[in-house]
């Protein structure tokens, strides 16, 4: 029998985790180099590296939600989870959400103008 916070997997022969709730992110954008960002879980401490002048905040995110062209959340949990920090590729100047996308099983699926 399952215990509390489990669930039976699709055979019923063992167990699985229950979901787990979607992660919030700060991002940071690096001031020289703008498509460089660095994504910070919001109960975790912000890396030494992230130092005022040096980087911006960007945005607050979670997964689940809108999300930045280039971050992608199974990595970025994954990287959060072992360095307390996730890098990516932002392609554009800013973190503007026009420029997020929502992040489905099948992978990235683009806002429409009007859902922004």
């Amino acid at each position: 029998m399952p215990t509390t916070g489990q669930q039976r997997d699709s055979d019923g022969t063992g167990t699985m985790p229950a979901e787990r709730p979607p992660d919030t992110y700060r991002i940071f954008q690096h001031r020289r180099e703008p498509g460089l960002c660095c994504a910070v879980r919001e109960a975790m401490l912000i890396p030494y590296f992230v130092r005022p002048g040096a980087w911006d905040f960007g945005a607050r995110v979670r997964e689940g939600d809108s999300l930045p062209i280039g971050f992608q959340p199974v990595p970025a949990r994954e990287a959060t989870a072992a360095f307390g920090y996730y890098l990516f590729h932002h392609p554009c100047e800013t973190l503007a959400r026009a420029d997020f996308r929502h992040w489905t099983r099948e992978g990235p699926r683009r806002l429409a103008p009007d859902q922004s």
